[in-house]
């Protein structure tokens, strides 16, 4: 994706859609190797070991453009959402393509999100519908459900606890300049589609530095806590699974960057303003732990920014275990102490390396 690419998603960012905070998701989908640090980056609190790699099968049903979400599930197979073809393809936990799911006659979806219920149901949000589409493990539509009219997606990160469905969705009321004002997270029923509850907040700096990106990303653990990141911050916002907010914890990284103004008018400058600041992009609640992620844009390299990456790493109850831990290539899911990590992205066979996380300083 080039400049022309961004372009577009600058035009639509100042009519209100915010389509910044997809783009910051699809940056670095060329062709181009990533150079790939050395996998044995350790610190005085964790270090990580190669355990494998996975080589993504690469066909003209399996190639894959660009990861924006993955999920492991219980079977430990792979599934990838791809927003260069609109949907989800299924891999085993070697590479081999099982099949690819998520088209609605025919339509590609706009995938933003996902992710798979202990049931094995598959949840896969649509930005251009508004919708989340339920599927069954074999990958057949058994239902749908869309936010309703006073929502906007922007992210649209689905997660499932318990008979709820959180959605990531803004309030339509509040324009580009002020959605700082908006809650961020939907709770609905599952099966009745009702909607229960709004809650969330931005971060004071999105207040300070309108209009800045509004990605934001969240995950549930296994008794409902709601961790949510927001695209420009280094804080955790923690709510119960009703949505009341219970604390705020994280460090500021050396290496995080926060935001000095707010976007440029000027498009050539907000293509560079995009490389001035950190971009949050992951969370997991896993057992004991919170894992955390950001990036840091570097050089253009034919049109495409390269990218350090970067790993936090808390208690649930927000003591730091560790960070600024750089890793070598983009986290892409965390299951236990086992890390799945983007080595080679940008090649067209995929590459997703197996590490295990160690604690050397418990």
């Amino acid at each position: 994706m080039g400049k022309i690419a961004y372009l577009i998603k600058f035009n639509f960012l100042l009519h209100g859609l915010f389509y910044i905070c997809i783009f910051t998701l699809l940056l670095g989908c060329s062709k181009e190797r990533n150079k790939v640090p050395q996998h044995s980056t350790e610190s005085t609190n964790i270090k990580i070991l190669k355990i494998r790699d996975i080589r993504l099968e690469y066909s003209k049903e399996a190639a894959i453009g660009a990861i924006t979400d993955m999920f492991i599930n219980s079977n430990e197979y792979l599934y990838i959402s791809d927003p260069s073809d609109g949907t989800l393809k299924i891999f085993s936990n070697t590479g081999k393509y099982l099949q690819s799911i998520g088209k609605r006659s025919g339509q590609p979806l706009f995938i933003t999100g996902i992710t798979v219920d202990k049931r094995g149901q598959i949840y896969i949000s649509d930005l251009s519908t508004r919708s989340i589409f339920y599927y069954s493990p074999k990958g057949k539509l058994i239902d749908s459900l869309q936010v309703d009219e006073k929502s906007r997606f922007v992210i649209g990160i689905p997660r499932v606890f318990e008979d709820k469905l959180y959605i990531g969705v803004l309030e339509s009321i509040y324009s580009t300049f002020e959605f700082f004002k908006s809650t961020i997270i939907g709770i609905y029923d599952k099966n009745s589609k009702k909607l229960l509850k709004k809650f969330g907040r931005f971060d004071k700096i999105y207040e300070d530095l309108s209009p800045l990106s509004p990605e934001i990303h969240f995950d549930i653990d296994n008794v409902g806590n709601i961790y949510v990141i927001e695209c420009n911050s280094p804080h955790i916002f923690c709510y119960d699974s009703y949505g009341n907010e219970s604390k705020t914890f994280g460090v500021k990284d050396e290496n995080f960057k926060l935001p000095v103004s707010s976007m440029p008018k000027d498009v050539n400058l907000a293509w560079k303003w995009l490389a001035t600041w950190s971009n949050m992009q992951f969370i997991k609640a896993t057992g004991n732990y919170i894992f955390t992620s950001y990036f840091n844009r570097k050089e253009i390299v034919n049109d495409q920014y390269n990218e350090d990456f970067f790993l936090d790493m808390y208690t649930n109850d927000g003591r730091l275990i560790e960070h600024d831990f750089q890793l070598p290539g983009k986290l892409l899911f965390v299951k236990n102490d086992t890390l799945y990590i983007g080595t080679d992205l940008k090649s067209p066979t995929k590459v997703i390396t197996i590490f295990k996380l160690i604690l050397t300083n418990k």
